[in-house]
């Protein structure tokens, strides 16, 4: 989830959760008024306090149980979540994360505040573990959310990090009044899970920061069951190690791609526009007049060009006719009139629906390295709606030993893979059968391009539905 989507959903959510609270404010009051006049008064603190736990309390059902239907998803592994966000590297599933750690905080703060049965550590936590067990097993019934084994540990941490907050709290109320108070030792002792995880998270980006290379997204989180699945290769597969490269690239920075969209956009004859939006792994650039739009990719550099034409004309054209049956010559024609090479030992490849690919191996070109693929999608009088030049240029590349393929396949038949899109429901999957195997590589988080073998298989014979599964080569 975005920063600015996160920042949709609070500001929902916490309005219901303000009507609420006035409305619980108002029947307090009048609720005080009469127990007043009994002589049982209710003190205006709690009152307070009562308003505010019942904003946060329709906010956090709000913000867990009125989520997009996932399907009954459930992850049982513990900190298989946190092996997703390592492997991607993304700063919205780490965020999400500690969103989850802090959603609970008010939780465990506000139960000791409000009821003097909950001063006690233990009876804060159970009650902390229940209300999550609740929020996942309305999610599993009805479908909300994904229902996973970290959730109920983070949630399980915000409650006792509240409790602390709220235990220090409470002790330091008690020595201004000079009351009997708990042992200064613990209160520090509650603390402890608050220190856990901020250290644990400073070690973890730390680590991350050292690493020669970065994490890959095709690096499994959770392993999966393969007990009732049938794993089988129609190749022969070699058992020796292989010597390979890894290609030093770089993550762009913001101002790098705003440099070479503005370069880009002179060369078409365009200027850059003000308008750019810029995302976690992407920046959106338009140019003026408002004609091309272009999106680049932060770790290596990659984009995508979409030409619309002037008024559209483009996609006018696409719904009359696509254009099919070109050359790979005439392709790189009407490429060189967007500023885009391709080198000369380029595979050329004629896709469906009028869409043409260039992949090129690994190659020197001066004193850079090149990878990757362009698609493009041509339209009549030589213009091109889409342009993906997904080509990276690397500066250098350091030799490496990798798995065998022998080994990489046990990697598949132990179930440590990531299961691909294109596979709607892995539950449905009896039989896996590996077509081909060949080496590819893939930009890591930090820009690098890492070899990993990729496994064309076959799911379920007698249905026939192909797939590419990813394992990292390196050990």
């Amino acid at each position: 989830m975005g920063l600015s989507e996160l920042f949709y959903f609070v500001i929902q959510y916490l309005k219901l959760g303000m009507i609420a609270g006035i409305l619980f404010f108002a029947g307090a009051v009048l609720y005080r008024k009469k127990r007043k006049s009994t002589g049982n008064d209710i003190p205006k603190i709690k009152i307070f306090l009562g308003t505010l736990f019942v904003m946060y309390a329709v906010f956090l059902l709000c913000s867990t149980l009125a989520r997009e239907g996932y399907g009954r998803v459930v992850k049982i592994q513990p900190f298989s979540s946190y092996m997703a966000a390592w492997n991607s590297a993304s700063s919205s599933e780490w965020r999400n994360l500690m969103v989850n750690i802090l959603l609970f905080i008010p939780f465990g703060f506000f139960l000791p505040l409000l009821s003097i049965r909950f001063r006690k550590c233990w009876k804060t936590y159970v009650a902390g573990i229940l209300m999550t067990i609740f929020i996942e097993g309305v999610q599993y019934v009805f479908q909300r959310g994904i229902v996973e084994f970290d959730d109920v540990m983070n949630n399980t941490l915000g409650t006792m990090i509240g409790y602390g907050i709220s235990s220090l709290i409470i002790q330091i109320g008690k020595c201004r009044k000079s009351e009997n108070r708990k042992s200064w030792g613990v209160v520090i002792l509650c603390q402890i899970p608050a220190v856990v995880v901020v250290g644990a998270y400073l070690v973890i980006f730390y680590v991350y920061s050292q690493l020669p290379m970065g994490t890959l997204s095709c690096q499994y989180s959770e392993k999966i069951s393969m007990s009732k699945i049938k794993v089988t290769s129609l190749c022969e597969l070699d058992p020796q190690k292989k010597e390979d490269y890894v290609y030093v690239g770089k993550v762009w920075s913001e101002a790098d791609c705003q440099s070479f969209a503005k370069d880009y956009f002179q060369k078409l004859g365009v200027t850059l526009s003000e308008r750019q939006d810029a995302y976690e792994n992407i920046v959106i650039f338009n140019s003026e007049p408002s004609r091309y739009i272009l999106n680049m990719a932060y770790r290596g550099g990659g984009y995508e060009l979409t030409d619309f034409g002037w008024d559209g004309e483009i996609l006018d054209m696409l719904m009359d006719e696509k254009t099919s049956g070109l050359t790979a010559e005439k392709v790189r024609e009407l490429l060189r009139n967007y500023s885009v090479t391709i080198p000369q030992n380029a595979v050329f490849t004629e896709l469906m629906d009028g869409e043409y690919r260039f992949e090129v191996e690994p190659v020197r070109e001066g004193e850079n390295w090149l990878y990757g693929e362009c698609m493009v999608i041509p339209t009549v009088n030589d213009l091109c709606y889409t342009i993906r030049n997904h080509i990276f240029s690397f500066s250098e590349r350091q030799g490496i030993t990798l798995r065998s393929e022998q080994e990489a396949f046990e990697c598949l038949e132990q179930g440590e893979f990531v299961v691909p899109e294109m596979i709607q429901d892995f539950s449905e999957v009896s039989e896996i059968t590996v077509s081909h195997v060949k080496i590819s590589y893939e930009l890591d988080s930090k820009g690098f391009a890492q070899p990993v073998y990729e496994f064309n298989v076959v799911i379920n014979q007698d249905e026939g539905e192909t797939a590419e599964i990813k394992i990292p080569a390196i050990e």
